[in-house]
């Protein structure tokens, strides 16, 4: 795929740890997808409803973190779904985040970060845009298999007036989904102060429940209780 680098599982999930370009819950839905991955970062395609269950959100959100993840260049589509499973899935980095002479993955720079930031808001307000521009003209689309300029007229006038209402929708949207990411940046840092860090298993397991909307001090307890012995 061009513009990515193939990478093994391991070296891909110390990539997303330093992948702040990408939303927290993005990341906490690819790294419970690493489960589900071969070791050379292949073949992950469980079954929708369990990947949802998993990260305790919709199928449809679990649609939209994996487009946001492919547009980033954090994962690429290698073959179709079938039988309620999604599509087979590999894991890859940005040719960004790779550095050829020496072989390793580099670590963003705070002007990357908010360039990529900026690219991946871009997009996701074109394609925003588009699904509700193809929604309005398909619903309001004539019966007839002549063309009408009368119709054509009229969408493009009522979608010259969504625009204005649609750009302040999304200003709110974006600002809402920064906030969020910031909430749950501060619950990620505050949980691994409070347990002096945590294995990639633990890690997988906060970043999923977060990601889930999940209570900071639940899930505190949560791995607490998995790392008590049992007596």
């Amino acid at each position: 795929m061009s513009g990515t680098h193939r990478i093994d599982v391991r070296r891909w999930r110390d990539a997303l740890r330093d992948a702040v370009e990408l939303p927290i819950a993005t990341r906490g839905v690819l790294y419970v997808l690493a489960q589900w991955m071969s070791t050379d970062g292949s073949d992950a395609f469980p079954a929708r409803k369990r990947l949802a269950a998993c990260c305790w959100i919709s199928e449809s959100a679990i649609d939209r973190h994996l487009a946001t993840a492919i547009r980033a260049g954090y994962l690429q589509r290698t073959g179709d779904g079938h039988r309620g499973h999604v599509a087979v899935h590999a894991a890859t980095i940005p040719t960004y985040r790779w550095d050829n002479d020496a072989d390793k993955i580099r670590t963003l720079d705070s002007a990357s970060v908010v360039t990529r930031y900026a690219e991946l808001a871009r997009h996701s307000q074109r394609d925003s845009a588009s699904s509700v521009t193809r929604k309005r003209v398909t619903s309001d689309a004539p019966t007839s298999s002549t063309t009408s300029y009368k119709h054509l007229a009229a969408s493009k006038e009522a979608g010259s007036s969504l625009r204005d209402e649609r750009d302040e929708d999304e200003l709110e949207d974006e600002d809402q989904e920064r906030a969020n990411d910031e909430e749950l940046e501060d619950a990620y840092e505050w949980i691994e102060a409070e347990l002096g860090g945590f294995d990639g298993i633990e890690e997988s397991t906060v970043n999923g429940m977060l990601a889930s909307g999940v209570n900071r001090r639940t899930i505190l307890n949560t791995i607490n209780k998995a790392r008590s012995p049992v007596s």
